[in-house]
Parts: structure tokens; C-alpha cells; sequence
């Protein structure tokens, strides 16, 4: 249970939105858009960088992340009321 409760600390260092966050640029953002899986179709031109259009999709990416990670957020809170629940009922039974 330790190793789940890093891994999503990790998660969320890494990931966290922060009010004087500067998006990146140049050479960070194409590493950041290659470590997130973003398609890099359409974005390089003749060595010219569409930067807006890749920090889209890079912010994009980010947000699905958000989401996967809140949908593991609520199953967890699901088991853990369940398994409460249960003792419970059990407690109350004997």
C-alpha cells in the first residue's frame, strides 16, 4: 500500500498545475510532448516549431492524466467505503 501511496505522490509532483507555471519552449517542450506520448504530426514545418500548437496539445495531454488519475482516486474511495461497510455490517452482527 506504501508503494501505491508514493507513486501517486510522484504523480502528482510531477504533474501538479502551478499559478507562475511558464509553459515550456523550444527543445523542453518537443522532450516534454515525447515524454507524454503527444503526436508530433502537423507541429514541425520546414524547421519551424509551432510552439502554441504543441503546448495545446501538451496541456491536453496533462488533463487526461488529471482525469485517469481522479477516476483511480474514486475507485479507491469505492473499495475503501465498501470494505467499510462491511465491517460494519460484520460488527453489527455479532
Amino acid at each position: 500500500m506504501a508503494v501505491f501511496w508514493y507513486s501517486l505522490m510522484e504523480i502528482l509532483q510531477d504533474n501538479m498545475p502551478s499559478i507562475f507555471y511558464k509553459e515550456k519552449k523550444g527543445k523542453e517542450l518537443l522532450e516534454e510532448a515525447q515524454k507524454l506520448g503527444v503526436a508530433l504530426d502537423g507541429i514541425e514545418t520546414q524547421n519551424y516549431l509551432r510552439e502554441a500548437a504543441l503546448q495545446q496539445r501538451v496541456r491536453e495531454a496533462k488533463n487526461t492524466r488529471y482525469a485517469q488519475l481522479g477516476w483511480l482516486l474514486a475507485l479507491v474511495s469505492a473499495i475503501a467505503s465498501a470494505i467499510s461497510a462491511l465491517a460494519a455490517w460484520i460488527a453489527v452482527g455479532k
